[in-house]
């Protein structure tokens, strides 16, 4: 997994936003709307951040289980496709077998 950016980032546009004096000239409404929403969006970095933490540091998956489910499933579609592929045969040799049939009438 990628190293997250660090929050110098996200602090410089926020800062950047705050020195420009948007409350000037009507656009407060504006600007605390956006201030809230980079706000949202900073909470919700942390939360994926820890979250991939707590992803890191958990205990890897039994792989022996999940190779187990991964052969089954491919040989039951395996058993799938073989059916499947018998009955295509059987219908292609019926049609040529009626199609004989035909000429030699």
């Amino acid at each position: 997994m990628t190293d997250m950016p660090d929050d110098t980032k996200y602090r410089e546009v926020s800062d950047a936003f705050n020195d420009e004096g948007l409350e000037d000239s009507g656009q407060t409404q504006v600007a605390g709307g956006v201030r809230s929403q980079m706000a949202e969006l900073e909470a919700a970095i942390a939360e994926l951040r820890t979250a991939g933490l707590a992803r890191r540091n958990a205990e890897p998956p039994d792989e022996g289980a999940n190779v187990a489910e991964a052969i089954a499933r491919l040989e039951q579609r395996l058993d799938e496709q073989e059916q499947t592929l018998r009955h295509v045969l059987g219908m292609l040799i019926e049609w040529l077998e009626d199609e004989r049939q035909r000429e030699a009438a």
